[in-house]
């Protein structure tokens, strides 16, 4: 069995990622992001207003249902303080530390972490997946990784 790996050019890109120093203890962490633009201009008008962001949760529930299907996802590292991770999902992958829960693992067990034309892509023998998402659809286990 294979085991999630990550290639040169993504560890270059994670590491000049992690050099920025956002925190004295830090790890890398694979996450979906989406920039929804104007799909979602409604929503920041209102808190640019000021408005109370309590009372904005459940507008923003709903906006997100109306257009979750239009939202275009891709895959980022992202990085987090050391200690806001649950000790099981921290890993060392090439010498970078990084928050992976096990079914996480599991899904990933046989992709490589690319980063090629400035984005980062999951590769397997068979499959590209440009965001978590469709890695997990692939393995066959929808929702959460967690």
């Amino acid at each position: 069995m294979k085991t999630f790996s990550i290639n040169k050019e993504a560890l270059k890109k994670i590491q000049s990622i992690l050099d920025k120093n956002y925190y004295s203890d830090q790890v890398a962490a694979l996450v979906d992001m989406s920039t929804p633009g104007q799909l979602m201009g409604d929503i920041k008008k209102k808190f640019l207003e000021g408005k109370n962001q309590d009372d904005l949760v459940p507008v923003v529930r709903k906006r997100f249902e109306e257009v979750k299907d239009q939202l275009r996802y891709r895959l980022m590292v992202v990085v987090y303080e050391k200690k806001a991770i649950y000790s099981e999902e921290l890993i060392d992958i090439n010498g970078i530390p990084f928050a992976m829960s096990v079914n996480t693992r599991k899904v990933l067990q046989n992709y490589c972490l690319t980063f090629e034309d400035g984005v980062f892509l999951l590769r397997s023998t068979n499959h590209v997946a440009k965001n978590l998402q469709t890695a997990i659809n692939k393995h066959g286990k929808r929702g959460k990784l967690g």
